[in-house]
């Protein structure tokens, strides 16, 4: 009926191999841990939405092919993120 303190443990993970030119979205929150980040709140989803939003970002930026696109390529990175420290000041401001 009762179970010790001592009988908790980690849940298990086991250990993984990514093939070469893979990047799958899970290892973005691979850091998170049993009481550490998980169970998930409200903050790590967003933390997660915004990791979302940033991989869609670098991947619609235009390539460094020529100096058009490079010019192009940094005024958008630039942009970008000014809108995140934008997000970043809010939020300081809100506590």
């Amino acid at each position: 009926m009762y179970r010790e303190s001592e009988a908790q443990t980690d849940p298990y993970t086991p250990n993984y191999q990514v093939p070469e030119g893979e990047n799958p979205e899970i290892l973005t929150i691979a850091h998170l841990r049993w009481g550490e980040g998980l169970p998930a709140t409200f903050d790590e989803l967003e933390t997660i939405e915004v990791n979302r939003e940033r991989i869609a970002f670098e991947w619609a930026l235009p390539p460094t092919s020529d100096e058009a696109s490079f010019s192009l390529r940094k005024r958008l990175m630039k942009d970008q993120e000014e809108r995140e420290w934008g997000k970043r000041d809010n939020e300081i401001k809100k506590c």
